[in-house]
């Protein structure tokens, strides 16, 4: 099966990466990084998967464009926080969360539990990726210190447990409680409510798996050098609007846009 001439055959080779601490920890990629590392792979644009309200700190995944997935031969790579894997098959539907039935809260309660249960161990993060057999055989000799350089330079925050799932567990009963008041004053926009509550819920404590879009309103034409009012004021020529992402800078409150240059770190626009 490893012989193109016998067919494609594609597997996944995944890589964890877990905290030497004296205490259990909760590991998340950094965002910038992990967007930054794509950027400079090829991929086309990534899917973005926040945790929660944090802004740059997620799950990651893309897949390779076909021209360059058949000359690597890498399909597909993903970096996800192993948190993630705490709550599998708990989330209340959205139509039980409309009508905050007894289902809803059961398993609203069920998540609190598991979480609290979930503090006195660790959990750090993975990368993965699907490709060729021999694209698997060549980089296995390599592959665990390739990740211990890849997680040292600074693309995954790591938390005290504490003070990761002590803020998730406040967290989790407001919004329950918001949802129970919609449910009981039904508002006319109370569908968008409920919508609202559960992807705020839901990003707690599962990936979701809609994109998050980072292209900017217009495409700038090849070989021009767009003005923005920030101290790094240009764009590198040729870099692709693929890795451009929408954001709020915290210390402004500005909407803007960033985007990672070849030259190194990114360009804020």
């Amino acid at each position: 099966m490893s012989k193109p001439e016998n067919g494609e055959c594609v597997i996944d080779l995944g890589i964890s990466a877990s905290p030497e601490a004296d205490q259990p920890m909760v590991g998340l990629w950094n965002l910038t990084k992990v967007d930054a590392s794509f950027a400079q792979a090829g991929t086309n644009t990534p899917r973005l998967f926040n945790v929660g309200t944090l802004a740059d700190y997620s799950a990651v995944s893309a897949e390779y464009p076909i021209h360059r997935a058949s000359v690597i031969q890498m399909r597909y790579c993903m970096a996800y926080n192993l948190i993630f894997e705490i709550v599998c098959g708990n989330i209340p539907e959205n139509s039980d969360a409309y009508a905050a039935n007894g289902t809803f809260h059961a398993r609203i309660n069920q998540i609190i539990n598991l979480y609290t249960d979930a503090k006195q161990s660790s959990y750090g993060v993975r990368d993965e990726l699907q490709a060729s057999i021999q694209a698997v055989k060549a980089l296995l000799p390599v592959a665990k210190q390739k990740m211990a350089v890849y997680v040292n330079a600074k693309t995954v925050i790591w938390i005290p447990f504490r003070i990761y799932f002590d803020f998730w567990i406040r967290r989790i009963p407001e919004l329950k409680f918001l949802q129970t008041r919609v449910d009981k004053q039904r508002p006319s926009n109370a569908c968008n409510l409920t919508l609202l509550n559960m992807y705020l819920m839901k990003t707690i404590v599962t990936n979701l798996s809609g994109d998050a879009s980072r292209f900017p309103p217009g495409n700038f034409p090849s070989g021009t050098i767009p003005r923005v009012n920030h101290p790094q004021v240009v764009i590198p020529h040729r870099i692709h609007p693929q890795h451009i992402r929408r954001l709020r800078w915290l210390e402004s409150g500005r909407l803007g846009w960033r985007q990672w240059s070849s030259s190194g770190g990114y360009m804020h626009i």
